[in-house]
């Protein structure tokens, strides 16, 4: 067995080792660690704080009198802080916790309210507990072989519940592109690391395409579970375009391997009849997850 201490080559806040048998593996793990995402700059609809003070309220008490005039940046930006925890500057509030919080990664889209965390625009300072996503991973990682599930992501150290772990990074494409990804490495039996998100913004349906494959982290290698151990949350800085957040929702102890599930909360015979009624032509893949609540098969996306 071998080690590669950090592949992100100290990119990150925190070393990511990988452990490999042979030197094929090795190759196959050789990825450029590299964050890429687009950023869209519209910092006149991106609410911003205008003192650092603000940016510390994160009781419902102070936030609930504001929260009745939308339209006050100040206002937003209180609801905003609430998501996090300011004293151990990287944990949700402990009430965005629930299963119902989770977003699904290829399911129908869901209505979840958005984190803004503190922009360019913000008089704050970078140690701001309102900035927690942007200054990246939290704790140590391993990359390690799983056997029968590809790469695998495990703890290091122990993460607590509500700990934010790190982002899923990566090029923002278009669907076309990514639907031709997807099915190119489906047909040749490849992995595919495209996030597709889907999100409900007033009466319409946005979607983000995340591809991973040739640019992105560590979060490209967190495998499916159907009983996870992190959910996500949309997270909003400088930009309209989110970033997909990786939060524990309970405590997760070292070496334990880090999941979350692909398609949310839906039922695996809810998929079926999907792949019945909309595309027969979609394999369904099993699921190896080895959980006492496994599903059968892995979810799919039935868009692409």
């Amino acid at each position: 067995m071998n080690i590669v201490h950090d592949i992100s080559n100290g990119q990150e806040p925190y070393p990511i080792s990988l452990v490999y048998d042979n030197i094929d593996e090795l190759e196959e793990s050789k990825r450029e660690h590299q964050k890429v995402i687009s950023r869209w700059y519209h910092t006149s609809d991106i609410p911003s704080c205008q003192t650092e003070r603000l940016c510390l309220h994160t009781t419902m008490d102070v936030i609930a009198p504001t929260i009745a005039n939308p339209r006050i940046a100040d206002a937003k930006r209180l609801m905003a802080s609430f998501f996090y925890d300011s004293q151990s500057l990287r944990t949700l509030n402990p009430i965005f916790l629930s299963p119902s919080r989770s977003l699904p990664a290829h399911s129908a889209p869901t209505p979840l309210q958005n984190i803004y965390e503190c922009n360019q625009s913000c008089t704050c300072s970078p140690s701001c507990p309102n900035r927690l996503t942007q200054r990246g991973l939290t704790t140590p990682l391993n990359v390690f072989p799983t056997g029968t599930r590809g790469w695998g992501v495990r703890a290091v150290e122990k993460i607590v519940k509500g700990q934010f772990v790190c982002e899923y990074a990566g090029e923002i494409i278009h669907t076309e592109k990514a639907r031709t990804i997807w099915k190119t490495n489906t047909k040749d039996n490849k992995r595919n690391y495209v996030f597709c998100l889907r999100e409900i913004i007033h009466d319409r349906i946005q979607r983000t395409n995340i591809d991973a494959t040739t640019f992105g982290n560590v979060a490209r290698y967190f495998n499916h579970s159907c009983e996870p151990n992190m959910q996500i949350h949309i997270i909003r800085v400088d930009s309209i375009v989110p970033v997909v957040g990786f939060f524990a929702n309970r405590d997760i102890l070292p070496g334990e391997e880090l999941c979350f599930d692909y398609g949310g909360v839906r039922d695996i015979q809810e998929r079926m009849k999907e792949k019945e009624t909309k595309n027969k032509n979609v394999a369904l893949t099993k699921c190896l997850c080895g959980s006492e609540k496994c599903k059968g098969f892995l979810p799919f996306d039935e868009s692409l």
